[in-house]
């Protein structure tokens, strides 16, 4: 099994934190989209998860095919918005975690937006936008593969 975790990164000069994704003890380079994490705990499918440190969604925005299989939440695949696959990661895909642990670390990572408004602020426009329009603001952005 693999371990999901975060890190919350504070960069001199930066006012903004990075709530950066953490795998199997390594910090990757990719930060962590709160609110579509949270939807990959309660359901199958493709969920824009993981986005570049500078915050640009085409600069390096990923996208996670999810798949609940029992006790396991496993990232089957982690593509671009055009569909190109990537292994970025440490890990290589399929990426399997245990369902309790993946779920508990969502609900910490919820938690920890409590303590920096900044993100909670980009939790909470992600949520609004998905429930009024019944998809993630990054559906229909090209970008260059």
């Amino acid at each position: 099994m693999n371990k999901l975790s975060y890190k919350i990164e504070v960069k001199q000069n930066d006012p903004y934190p990075l709530l950066e994704l953490v795998l199997n003890d390594e910090v990757e380079q990719q930060t962590i989209e709160p609110y579509p994490l949270e939807l990959s705990v309660q359901q199958d499918g493709s969920f824009p998860i993981l986005n570049c440190t500078c915050g640009e969604w085409g600069c390096g925005g990923y996208w996670v095919d999810v798949k609940h299989d029992g006790d396991k939440i496993i990232w089957e695949n982690i593509r671009t918005h055009m569909g190109k696959s990537v292994d970025r990661l440490h890990a290589k895909t399929p990426i399997i975690f245990s369902k309790p642990e993946y779920t508990e670390t969502v609900k910490k990572v919820l938690q920890e937006l409590e303590n920096h408004d900044h993100l909670k602020k980009g939790y909470n426009d992600e949520k609004d936008y998905y429930q009024k329009n019944d998809k993630f603001y990054w559906d229909g952005f090209s970008a260059n593969d």
